[in-house]
């Protein structure tokens, strides 16, 4: 399934920061206004059911580029604006019982805003470390560029666990490997832990992913590779999941007014 694809990077800082300000202004738009109208609960349940079709397709066709066709970007980009104007609605005439749709309606926009367009800014880089040795660059993985980075990894020691083979000379397949580091910060502060796949270690707005070692060497291999994830919406991502469910537990307790 072909689609025109956007690039996404385009949609980065500080474009995206403009794009959230165009955002806010609608909170002022009046209801009756024409922008106004597309601020309904029609429109809404409209545009919810689009996305949730092409979530549907992309899941059940593989390897699509849904998630960064025009069609699904408009969708996200029309939703990101009826819920400013119903935010904004609710807003003119504010009461405490509106409270719990407030809170909840702004914490799903804060989180769709986060993980679409604050998706923009997300940076990843590989980083191989060798045991006892400090590492503090990495390379892009879309560019390969090497840079050095705000973090800093110390691999204290490699372990893996194979499967139990009696045949000495069959490779012994991998069951789970991972690292123990220190990672430290420009500022200085330093964080210990245990790395391993499927399970960073977080620090502030990075995540650190166990991703390789070395093959040839197995159990005995010198150095791990890592993968950093930058992403500095994913507090704001977390805020909006905090407000979306306090919203919904106020509207279930105390209704909301529709």
């Amino acid at each position: 399934m072909e689609f025109s694809v956007l690039n996404v990077s385009i949609l980065a800082f500080p474009v995206n920061i403009i794009v959230l300000l165009m955002f806010l202004v609608l909170l002022t738009v009046k209801p009756g206004s024409f922008i106004g109208r597309f601020g309904t609960t029609k429109v809404s349940i409209i545009l919810i059911s689009l996305l949730t079709l092409q979530c549907i397709i992309m899941g059940l066709v593989p390897q699509n580029s849904i998630k960064s066709s025009w069609p699904f970007v408009l969708t996200y980009l029309m939703l990101l604006i009826n819920l400013a104007l119903v935010i904004g609605r609710r807003l003119r005439d504010v009461s405490l019982k509106d409270f719990g749709f407030i809170l909840n309606h702004a914490g799903l926009f804060i989180l769709l805003f986060s993980a679409g367009l604050g998706s923009a800014d997300k940076e990843k880089y590989f980083m191989k470390v060798d045991e006892g040795k400090v590492e503090w660059r990495g390379a892009n993985v879309e560019s390969g560029d090497f840079v050095v980075l705000p973090l800093a990894i110390l691999l204290k020691d490699f372990n893996m666990e194979t499967y139990p083979s009696s045949d000495s000379a069959t490779y012994l397949q991998p069951k789970s490997f991972s690292s123990q580091v220190e990672i430290y910060s420009e500022s200085g502060s330093i964080k210990s832990g245990k790395i391993e796949v499927n399970h960073p270690l977080t620090v502030g707005s990075w995540k650190v992913y166990q991703y390789s070692y070395d093959i040839q060497a197995g159990k005995e291999s010198s150095f791990s590779v890592f993968e950093l994830v930058y992403d500095p919406w994913i507090i704001p991502a977390y805020i909006g999941i905090i407000m979306l469910f306090l919203g919904a537990i106020t509207l279930f307790w105390k209704g909301g007014r529709r």
